[in-house]
């Protein structure tokens, strides 16, 4: 994968939990929707740059994880709050939010390709091939990202099904999200260290 093609997919899938909220609006997740589309912008942009460590690109995934707790229930039987995000579709939002760990994942890895690219150009190695190498690394991340996200899964439904693990729905979805941040965390930290040693 080209390096700005890792970007845009990185960008789209962190503002995946505000096209959630959008097409099923409520009084606050439109606010909501509002807040991760800037902060998505805000990552994507900061990416772009190779001098400073780029926080904001969490921000989507911590807003989003605040919207499906508010829309748990437990304000709205303390103070009157209303929901986020519709009952009906948490299922879908927590898919959204997961994707959007995965958009922090596109982005770390750009921010990567960035900086080894001009690590290396720099050192006068061949340009094209370069981009080559960097275009195979990302390649081979979004493929370990995809598989930790249907191991996640797995897990996520042997649990949910198996009735002497059944811990609930909102547990087993955040059981599954925490799994699949490791999976890819390591997968991520594996391949970017091999590709160092190469």
């Amino acid at each position: 994968m080209h390096k700005y093609a890792v970007w845009s997919t990185g960008i789209l899938l962190l503002i995946a939990p505000s096209l959630v909220l959008i097409t099923n609006p409520t009084p606050y997740g439109n606010l909501f929707s509002l807040f991760i589309v800037i902060s998505a912008a805000g990552g994507a942009a900061l990416s772009l740059s190779r001098k400073s460590p780029n926080k904001a690109k969490y921000f989507p995934v911590l807003l989003s994880l605040i919207a499906l707790v508010l829309s748990q229930g437990y304000l709205e039987r303390e103070v009157n709050f209303p929901p986020v995000v519709p009952q009906g579709e948490i299922a879908l939002f927590v898919i959204s939010v997961v994707a959007a760990e995965a958009g922090i994942i596109m982005l770390s890895t750009f921010e990567s390709m960035n900086r080894f690219e001009y690590a290396l150009v720099k050192s006068m190695h061949d340009e094209d091939e370069v981009s080559l190498n960097l275009g195979r690394f990302s390649g081979a991340v979004f493929i370990m990202v995809a598989g930790a996200f249907i191991l996640s899964g797995i897990a996520y439904e042997i649990i949910r099904h198996a009735p002497a693990l059944n811990i609930g729905l909102f547990p087993s979805i955040l059981l599954f999200a925490v799994i699949y941040l490791l999976l890819q965390k390591v997968v991520f930290r594996k391949k970017t260290e091999t590709e160092i040693q190469k």
